[in-house]
């Protein structure tokens, strides 16, 4: 199974994430928008890229503590996840997830996550939003420059926590430096224009 990487989300504190909506050259850029599922309800800053992934900084909410990352994966060519294509399948739970009484997605996730901070899981979309998911493509978006995350979480971590549910995982996008800064520094284009945004995971 080839599993690609679908988006990187992080929760920041409230100041952090009120400081971004406040600048209005960096805040345009995003889509703002609030999600309610059977799972959470949450409001994202959303950034998608050329490629198709994206990058989404959440509010604060019950399910993460400020400071949290996130790395959702897909396997978006065959859209056909399943726990006995998995590596330690006994550590695996599935959730599905609906936007009211309609079906959106089935969650992947370990019981027994590395590290209350890093939260690696797996989306397995519904075939209609499995082709809103595809179309992030053919949309006016971003280039991604770099992305740094700079962390107490190291990249041996990230690597471990993927490696526990499965294979071929290419974290290529992540560049993740072991740090006390607790900041993530991005730097994204348009057509005309270079943007860098930098933001603290923790306050």
């Amino acid at each position: 199974m080839n599993l690609e990487i679908d988006h990187l989300f992080f929760t920041v504190s409230a100041n952090e994430f009120e400081k971004i909506v406040s600048n209005e050259e960096i805040y345009k850029c995003f889509r703002d928008i609030s999600t309610h599922t059977s799972e959470a309800s949450y409001r994202g800053l959303y950034l998608t890229f050329h490629d198709g992934t994206y990058l989404e900084i959440l509010y604060p909410h019950k399910d993460f503590v400020d400071g949290t990352f996130g790395l959702s994966l897909s396997d978006l060519d065959a859209n056909d996840l399943s726990v006995d294509k998995m590596e330690a399948p006994s550590k695996i739970e599935k959730k599905d997830v609906f936007h009211g009484d309609e079906f959106w997605y089935s969650l992947y996730d370990c019981k027994e996550p590395i590290d209350e901070r890093l939260y690696v899981f797996a989306m397995d979309y519904s075939a209609k939003d499995l082709a809103k998911r595809k179309s992030f493509k053919e949309r006016d978006t971003f280039k991604l420059k770099s992305l740094v995350i700079k962390s107490l979480l190291s990249l041996e971590l990230l690597k471990k926590e993927t490696s526990n549910f499965f294979t071929n995982i290419d974290c290529g996008l992540v560049n993740l430096v072991e740090s006390q800064d607790e900041v993530v520094e991005l730097t994204f284009s348009s057509s005309t224009k270079t943007y860098y945004l930098s933001f603290g995971l923790r306050t």
